[in-house]
């Protein structure tokens, strides 16, 4: 997992630097930045919505060994799925702007004890 985690801090990167450059190196306030953060974790929720809804709906289709519906659900979901990924990108990216903004660190991989196996 260690790969994929380190391939997601560069597209953090990536989204930060992209956002720096069409909207602005900095955030007006650490209010505006919050409201930004907190949109971008509303989208990410609903993206996770989405998948739940669909793995219910995938149930469903499963117990009634609909084969055709499984399928269907299963390209659905790897579609909600990059979406929420997309969405979570951009949670970080917002966090590496406003840490930069404050002068900290957003390139490092900070691992919290207990957090991160």
């Amino acid at each position: 997992m260690q790969h994929l985690t380190n391939a997601i801090t560069n597209l953090a990167l990536l989204e930060a630097t992209n956002a720096k450059q069409n909207h602005g190196t900095t955030y007006a306030s650490h209010h505006e930045a919050y409201g930004v953060l907190a949109e971008e974790v509303q989208e990410a929720g609903e993206e996770h919505k989405s998948i739940q809804q669909h793995m219910e709906q995938l149930l469903r289709f499963l117990r009634t060994d609909y084969t055709e519906g499984i399928a269907d659900c299963l390209r659905v979901l790897k579609q909600d799925a990059i979406r929420a990924a997309a969405e979570s990108v951009q949670v970080a990216a917002v966090c590496n702007k406003w840490l930069d903004m404050m002068g900290g660190e957003s390139n490092a991989w900070d691992i919290i004890p207990g957090q991160v196996d």
